[in-house]
């Protein structure tokens, strides 16, 4: 168990004077049961802040509606008291701190991010005139800069439109040079977008999540490992980058205003997020009638042959083993039949089918 990484989620639907969103908190229910399960982050329950709507919703139906306002700034409170203690001197809390925040977002240029590299993340009662909000990336760089932890990751699926706010920061982020935090290595931050665009949701299996984290969570659960069944940054990243379009019709693809791909800036130092069972696709080649009773082979990267065999009399001929992610050619030379095919990782099976 990571008995000494800590976590914040949240996941927020419900908005007074915004238009609600209907992914957020089942995103976050998902990211926070990845992060506190053995086979996932493995953080202790009791050591992960979740925050989502329902929690603050009336009880008894008839009384007045409770919004989670400040619990999100405070969570970050409470990180910062803990690590000072009655002592004033900050002391180390764990090895890392994961951020995931789901919900309504904005970018906001201002003088120490010229780079337009972090997100606004809208509270609870944010308004069109009074966007409050809470610059999780930089709150989470300043414990990894104060020596409180060692990494920080944080996830934002939320819009990063530009909006006409000043950036909201507490007292002790603002004793930290923000030129300071930017140097900062062992972080890893991912973005459903790029700056100046707005996130998307959208219908998976007849419910509406989070397109950039119905990607991340597929990643962190096997799709994204290597061949060794180990997920780090790095094959997250290339992952996401990749693949997070696969999500998309063809329409949505060609729609400029709809992510194709999240903003995740290389990370400078690889951190080991899990390991999984190494994927492995089973693979079943069809082939038309002059591939029957051939010899038939599949190549992996350098051409070299991994798996081989004879087909039969009918029209299909499975893979001795299943296969790892990689590109492959599979060809019946005797039928002059080729065909070059992915295995992404999380396919399970595919069939191929030879011209």
């Amino acid at each position: 168990m990571a008995v000494d990484d800590w976590g914040i989620v949240i996941g927020i639907t419900t908005y007074p004077d915004i238009s609600p969103l209907q992914g957020p908190e089942q995103d976050a229910e998902e990211f926070y049961d990845w992060l506190t399960s053995p086979a996932g982050g493995d953080v202790p329950p009791d050591r992960v802040d979740k925050i989502v709507s329902s929690d603050f919703q009336p009880t008894p139906p008839a009384a007045p509606v409770r919004l989670p306002t400040q619990e999100v700034a405070q969570a970050f409170d409470r990180l910062q008291a803990a690590a000072f203690g009655s002592a004033g001197i900050p002391r180390r809390l764990g090895r890392r701190l994961y951020v995931y925040a789901a919900g309504h977002g904005a970018g906001v240029p201002f003088l120490f991010d010229p780079e337009q590299s972090d997100a606004a993340f809208l509270l609870a009662d944010a308004t069109r005139f009074n966007a409050s909000h809470v610059m999780a990336k930089i709150r989470a760089l300043y414990f990894l800069n104060a020596g409180i932890f060692d990494e920080i990751v944080v996830f934002m699926d939320c819009c990063r439109n530009p909006f006409g706010l000043s950036p909201n920061f507490p007292s002790y982020v603002n004793a930290v040079s923000l030129d300071a935090l930017k140097q900062e290595r062992r972080t890893f931050f991912g973005f459903a977008t790029r700056w100046g665009l707005n996130a998307r949701e959208k219908p998976f299996n007849g419910v509406t999540r989070g397109i950039f984290t119905t990607a991340l969570m597929a990643g962190l659960k096997g799709a994204a490992a290597n061949s060794d069944g180990i997920i780090t940054s790095s094959s997250l990243r290339n992952y996401l980058l990749l693949h997070m379009q696969d999500l998309l019709s063809d329409a949505e693809r060609r729609d400029t205003t709809i992510p194709q791909s999240p903003d995740i800036p290389a990370p400078a130092v690889d951190l080991v997020f899990t390991t999984v069972p190494p994927p492995r696709v089973k693979v079943t080649i069809t082939f038309p009638p002059a591939g029957a009773n051939q010899p038939i082979r599949i190549r992996s990267d350098g051409f070299k042959v991994i798996a081989q065999g004879q087909t039969g009399g009918g029209n299909t001929w499975d893979a001795p083993e299943p296969l790892p992610r990689g590109l492959y050619l599979v060809q019946i030379p005797g039928a002059n039949l080729e065909k070059d095919f992915p295995l992404i990782g999380n396919e399970g099976a595919l069939n191929v089918t030879l011209p």
